[in-house]
């Protein structure tokens, strides 16, 4: 017997990261308009079109108005949205068709090692203090390596604590 498994899409306008870092920027400005040039120097993106494109994309949902100025500002129903989802990726480990995320492991590695020191603990003290130290420091090391993977993916949504510091 054979698993599927489903993956259901989300059809919410925020979920692609471009476009959920220029409505945490109009948030972040609101109740001032803003336009295309500015919101990319603010953002360090590339191009005006894919401003244009994605602001376009909120204007469709009705989270941006566009004025006849060629600015932008946030609609009531976009600037009263506090439910934001932002898309975070967990590394997981696919076994025999169960997914597995690698944190599940880390933690199953420091189980094992407290276990393993205690028990040895009675026999041998001084391999278990070493036993016990060096699964402390691979463990460590393993837990920062998370961290850093965790940071890497949020630095993208970096620049709203930096703006509110200010």
């Amino acid at each position: 017997m054979s698993r599927i498994i489903n993956i259901r899409k989300s059809s919410n306008v925020l979920d692609h990261p471009t476009t959920l870092k220029i409505y945490l920027y109009l948030k972040t400005r609101f109740p001032h308009e803003v336009g295309i040039r500015e919101t990319q120097r603010a953002l360090g993106l590339k191009s005006p079109s894919t401003i244009s494109w994605h602001l376009d994309k909120l204007e469709d949902a009705d989270i941006v108005k566009k004025l006849p100025s060629n600015l932008y500002v946030l609609t009531e129903k976009g600037e009263k949205r506090h439910d934001i989802l932002v898309p975070v990726y967990v590394p997981a480990h696919l076994i025999k068709g169960i997914m597995i995320p690698r944190i599940l492991f880390l933690f199953s590695f420091l189980v094992t090692s407290a276990i393993f020191t205690f028990v040895v603990v009675w026999f041998l003290p001084p391999i278990a203090a070493f036993c016990g130290a060096g699964c402390l420091v691979v463990g460590s090391i393993l837990c920062f390596r998370e961290y850093w993977a965790l940071k890497r993916q949020f630095r993208f949504y970096t620049f709203i604590a930096e703006e509110s510091a200010e």
